[in-house]
Protein backbone atom coordinates (compact mmCIF):
# COMPACT_ATOMS: atom_id res chain seq x y z
CA UNK A 1 0.00 0.00 0.00
CA UNK A 2 1.93 3.69 -0.86
CA UNK A 3 1.67 6.61 0.95
CA UNK A 4 -0.74 7.93 -1.16
CA UNK A 5 -3.16 5.02 -0.24
CA UNK A 6 -5.05 4.96 2.76
CA UNK A 7 -5.65 1.40 3.40
CA UNK A 8 -8.58 -0.04 6.60
CA UNK A 9 -7.01 -0.36 9.48
CA UNK A 10 -7.98 -4.04 11.64
CA UNK A 11 -6.75 -3.89 15.54
CA UNK A 12 -5.87 -7.23 16.97
CA UNK A 13 -5.17 -8.24 20.64
CA UNK A 14 -2.57 -10.55 21.15
CA UNK A 15 -2.41 -12.19 24.55
CA UNK A 16 -4.31 -9.59 26.59
CA UNK A 17 -6.29 -10.31 29.88
CA UNK A 18 -9.21 -11.78 29.16
CA UNK A 19 -10.18 -12.17 32.56
CA UNK A 20 -9.54 -8.23 32.88
CA UNK A 21 -10.32 -7.03 29.67
CA UNK A 22 -13.85 -7.13 28.00
CA UNK A 23 -14.13 -6.50 24.25
CA UNK A 24 -16.98 -3.82 23.36
CA UNK A 25 -18.59 -4.78 20.26
CA UNK A 26 -20.11 -1.36 18.39
CA UNK A 27 -21.69 -3.16 15.46
CA UNK A 28 -24.75 -5.28 15.36
CA UNK A 29 -25.88 -8.18 15.49
CA UNK A 30 -22.26 -8.84 16.77
CA UNK A 31 -21.42 -12.97 16.44
CA UNK A 32 -25.06 -14.82 18.48
CA UNK A 33 -26.20 -11.88 19.69
CA UNK A 34 -28.43 -9.67 18.01
CA UNK A 35 -28.57 -6.18 20.11
CA UNK A 36 -26.21 -4.34 22.84
CA UNK A 37 -28.45 -5.81 25.47
CA UNK A 38 -28.58 -9.70 25.16
CA UNK A 39 -24.73 -8.96 24.80
CA UNK A 40 -24.18 -7.11 27.88
CA UNK A 41 -26.36 -9.67 29.99
CA UNK A 42 -24.21 -12.31 28.68
CA UNK A 43 -20.82 -10.38 29.69
CA UNK A 44 -22.32 -9.37 32.75
CA UNK A 45 -23.20 -12.65 33.77
CA UNK A 46 -19.50 -13.96 33.06
CA UNK A 47 -17.87 -11.17 34.89
CA UNK A 48 -20.41 -11.86 38.15
CA UNK A 49 -19.18 -15.72 37.90
CA UNK A 50 -15.86 -15.01 38.13
CA UNK A 51 -16.14 -12.14 40.74
CA UNK A 52 -18.27 -14.68 43.23
CA UNK A 53 -20.89 -12.28 43.26
CA UNK A 54 -23.68 -14.08 41.11
CA UNK A 55 -26.06 -11.08 41.05
CA UNK A 56 -24.94 -8.19 43.53
CA UNK A 57 -24.13 -5.27 41.31
CA UNK A 58 -24.71 -7.13 38.05
CA UNK A 59 -27.53 -4.94 36.83
CA UNK A 60 -25.58 -1.72 37.42
CA UNK A 61 -22.60 -3.21 35.26
CA UNK A 62 -24.97 -4.69 32.59
CA UNK A 63 -26.21 -1.47 31.68
CA UNK A 64 -22.79 0.29 31.78
CA UNK A 65 -21.92 -1.75 29.17
CA UNK A 66 -25.33 -0.94 27.40
CA UNK A 67 -23.95 2.32 27.14
CA UNK A 68 -20.57 1.39 25.85
CA UNK A 69 -21.74 -0.88 23.27
CA UNK A 70 -24.04 2.50 22.34
CA UNK A 71 -21.43 5.09 22.56
CA UNK A 72 -19.63 4.89 18.99
CA UNK A 73 -21.43 3.90 15.92
CA UNK A 74 -18.81 1.59 14.36
CA UNK A 75 -17.82 2.78 11.49
CA UNK A 76 -14.43 4.47 12.12
CA UNK A 77 -11.17 2.85 13.40
CA UNK A 78 -12.60 3.31 17.03
CA UNK A 79 -12.70 0.69 19.36
CA UNK A 80 -13.62 0.23 23.21
CA UNK A 81 -12.48 -2.02 26.05
CA UNK A 82 -14.02 -2.08 29.51
CA UNK A 83 -11.90 -3.04 32.35
CA UNK A 84 -13.81 -5.23 34.66
CA UNK A 85 -12.48 -8.00 36.62
CA UNK A 86 -15.45 -7.97 38.89
CA UNK A 87 -18.48 -6.47 40.42
CA UNK A 88 -16.68 -4.70 42.81
CA UNK A 89 -15.94 -1.50 41.03
CA UNK A 90 -17.63 0.44 38.04
CA UNK A 91 -16.04 -0.67 34.79
CA UNK A 92 -13.51 1.53 33.10
CA UNK A 93 -13.13 2.30 29.54
CA UNK A 94 -10.15 2.12 27.30
CA UNK A 95 -10.38 3.84 24.20
CA UNK A 96 -8.41 2.78 21.14
CA UNK A 97 -8.34 4.87 18.30
CA UNK A 98 -6.35 5.04 14.69
CA UNK A 99 -5.90 8.25 12.48
CA UNK A 100 -4.77 8.39 8.82
CA UNK A 101 -0.89 10.25 9.48
CA UNK A 102 -0.75 10.70 5.74
CA UNK A 103 -3.84 12.14 4.58
CA UNK A 104 -5.13 13.11 8.59
CA UNK A 105 -5.64 16.54 10.44
CA UNK A 106 -2.93 15.98 13.09
CA UNK A 107 0.87 17.04 12.43
CA UNK A 108 2.34 15.46 15.29
CA UNK A 109 1.70 12.30 17.64
CA UNK A 110 1.67 15.15 20.71
CA UNK A 111 -0.96 16.71 18.94
CA UNK A 112 -3.09 13.85 17.96
CA UNK A 113 -3.02 12.64 21.54
CA UNK A 114 -4.22 16.27 22.61
CA UNK A 115 -1.40 17.10 24.84
CA UNK A 116 -1.79 20.59 23.59
CA UNK A 117 -5.40 20.92 24.38
CA UNK A 118 -7.16 23.65 26.38
CA UNK A 119 -7.87 23.58 30.21
CA UNK A 120 -5.29 20.98 31.06
CA UNK A 121 -4.03 21.90 34.91
CA UNK A 122 -0.94 21.34 34.31
CA UNK A 123 2.15 19.98 31.87
CA UNK A 124 1.49 16.64 30.52
CA UNK A 125 4.45 13.87 31.76
CA UNK A 126 5.45 12.39 28.86
CA UNK A 127 7.39 8.97 29.16
CA UNK A 128 8.93 6.51 26.42
CA UNK A 129 6.66 3.32 25.90
CA UNK A 130 7.57 -0.03 23.93
CA UNK A 131 5.43 -2.23 22.96
CA UNK A 132 6.43 -5.84 21.09
CA UNK A 133 4.26 -5.27 18.28
CA UNK A 134 4.15 -1.37 17.82
CA UNK A 135 7.58 -0.29 18.62
CA UNK A 136 8.43 2.80 20.16
CA UNK A 137 5.65 4.79 21.59
CA UNK A 138 5.17 7.15 24.14
CA UNK A 139 2.39 7.11 27.23
CA UNK A 140 1.59 10.58 28.72
CA UNK A 141 -0.66 11.39 31.90
CA UNK A 142 -2.73 14.56 31.77
CA UNK A 143 -4.43 16.19 34.40
CA UNK A 144 -7.67 18.51 33.33
CA UNK A 145 -10.44 19.78 34.87
CA UNK A 146 -14.24 19.02 34.11
CA UNK A 147 -16.57 21.68 33.72
CA UNK A 148 -17.63 21.28 36.93
CA UNK A 149 -14.41 21.86 38.31
CA UNK A 150 -13.60 18.34 39.51
CA UNK A 151 -10.02 17.21 38.28
CA UNK A 152 -9.63 14.32 35.82
CA UNK A 153 -6.68 11.81 34.58
CA UNK A 154 -5.98 10.47 31.38
CA UNK A 155 -3.62 7.99 30.54
CA UNK A 156 -2.87 7.74 26.74
CA UNK A 157 -0.44 5.69 24.30
CA UNK A 158 0.71 6.65 21.63
CA UNK A 159 2.49 5.22 18.33
CA UNK A 160 3.59 7.27 14.81
CA UNK A 161 2.99 4.30 12.72
CA UNK A 162 3.94 4.52 8.69
CA UNK A 163 0.57 5.07 7.78
CA UNK A 164 -1.19 6.25 11.05
CA UNK A 165 -1.38 7.49 14.39
CA UNK A 166 -2.52 4.80 17.22
CA UNK A 167 -3.37 5.40 20.71
CA UNK A 168 -4.71 3.81 23.54
CA UNK A 169 -6.63 6.18 26.54
CA UNK A 170 -8.62 5.49 29.78
CA UNK A 171 -9.68 8.50 31.84
CA UNK A 172 -10.91 8.44 35.25
CA UNK A 173 -12.25 10.66 37.74
CA UNK A 174 -10.43 8.58 40.75
CA UNK A 175 -6.60 9.46 39.90
CA UNK A 176 -5.31 6.93 42.60
CA UNK A 177 -7.35 4.27 41.47
CA UNK A 178 -6.06 5.55 37.61
CA UNK A 179 -2.73 4.74 38.84
CA UNK A 180 -2.95 1.59 40.94
CA UNK A 181 -4.20 -0.25 37.88
CA UNK A 182 -1.57 1.18 34.92
CA UNK A 183 -0.38 -2.06 35.16
CA UNK A 184 -3.32 -3.33 33.26
CA UNK A 185 -3.53 -0.89 31.01
CA UNK A 186 0.31 -1.06 29.95
CA UNK A 187 -0.44 -4.75 29.30
CA UNK A 188 -3.15 -3.60 27.23
CA UNK A 189 -1.49 -1.35 25.08
CA UNK A 190 1.11 -3.93 24.94
CA UNK A 191 -1.20 -6.20 23.29
CA UNK A 192 -2.26 -4.13 20.54
CA UNK A 193 -1.31 -4.35 17.14
CA UNK A 194 -2.80 -3.22 13.83
CA UNK A 195 -2.65 -4.38 10.18
CA UNK A 196 -3.52 -2.58 7.42
CA UNK A 197 -5.12 -3.07 3.72
CA UNK A 198 -5.86 -1.28 0.46
CA UNK A 199 -8.73 -0.03 0.53
CA UNK A 200 -10.15 -1.90 -2.81
CA UNK A 201 -10.01 -4.80 -0.28
CA UNK A 202 -13.11 -6.91 1.00
CA UNK A 203 -11.82 -7.16 4.09
CA UNK A 204 -14.00 -5.62 7.13
CA UNK A 205 -12.22 -2.63 8.83
CA UNK A 206 -12.59 -3.15 11.97
CA UNK A 207 -12.22 -6.62 13.95
CA UNK A 208 -10.15 -8.14 17.25
CA UNK A 209 -8.05 -11.42 17.58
Amino acid sequence: MSAADPGLVTIHLIDYDTNSWVWVPHIWPHEQFADPSSWADAASRTIARRSGFTFMKRRALRDDLVEMALSRDGGGTNWTLAYAPDLSMVPRIARITAHDRVHGSYATLEQFLQLDQPGLHERPVVERFSSPHLGDGITTLMHRKAPDGTLIGVRSYGWALDGMWASVSVADFDLGYLSRIRPHIDGLARALTFTESSSSDDDASAGHG
